[in-house]
C-alpha cells in the first residue's frame, strides 16, 4: 500500500474535525444582548438607537435601522466585518473600536448572507460571540 493510500483516511478525519459541526447549538439573542450591553451600549445606547461618544465627529450608528437601510434585509456580512474590523477603512471618520474579544473561541456555522434558505445556506465558521451579537442585533430591527 502506498503512503498516500495509507494517509488519505487520516487526512479526511483531520479535515472533518476542522469543519464546523451542524449540531453546534447556535447562540440565542439573549447571549448577544449581554455582549451588547458590555461592549456596545456605551456608544450605541442601551436600545441600539445611537448615542454619543463624547467626542467630535459623527455619532455612533443607529443599529435598529440597519435592515431598513438595506432594503429590509439585515446586512449580516456588513455587521460582521464592521465588528471584526475587516472593513474599518470604509467607516471613514467614524471611530468604531476593534473588538478582538469577539474573534476568539468556539466557532458556529453561520449563513453570513442571511438570505439563503436552510438547505441553500453557505455556512461560514464565525466566532460564537460574534454570531450571538449578530443574532441580537437582528432582533432590534425596526420594520
Amino acid at each position: 500500500m502506498t503512503f498516500v493510500a495509507r494517509c488519505t483516511p487520516f487526512a479526511f478525519v483531520a479535515l472533518t474535525a476542522c469543519a464546523p459541526s451542524q449540531d453546534v447549538a447556535m447562540p440565542e439573542p439573549a447571549e448577544g444582548a449581554l455582549l451588547f450591553a458590555q461592549n456596545c451600549a456605551i456608544c450605541h445606547g442601551a436600545n441600539g438607537q445611537g448615542g454619543s461618544t463624547g467626542t467630535d465627529g459623527p455619532p455612533p450608528a443607529d443599529l435598529t435601522r440597519l435592515a431598513l437601510a438595506n432594503g429590509g434585509v439585515f446586512p449580516r456580512e456588513m455587521v460582521l466585518t464592521t465588528v471584526d474590523g475587516y472593513n474599518r477603512q470604509a467607516l471613514g471618520d467614524q471611530r468604531m473600536p476593534e473588538f478582538g474579544g469577539f474573534l476568539g473561541g468556539e466557532t458556529v456555522p453561520l449563513d453570513v448572507s442571511g438570505t439563503a434558505s436552510a438547505e441553500d445556506a453557505n455556512l461560514t465558521p464565525v466566532p460564537r460571540a460574534l454570531a450571538a451579537l449578530v443574532a441580537y442585533l437582528e432582533t432590534l430591527q425596526v420594520k
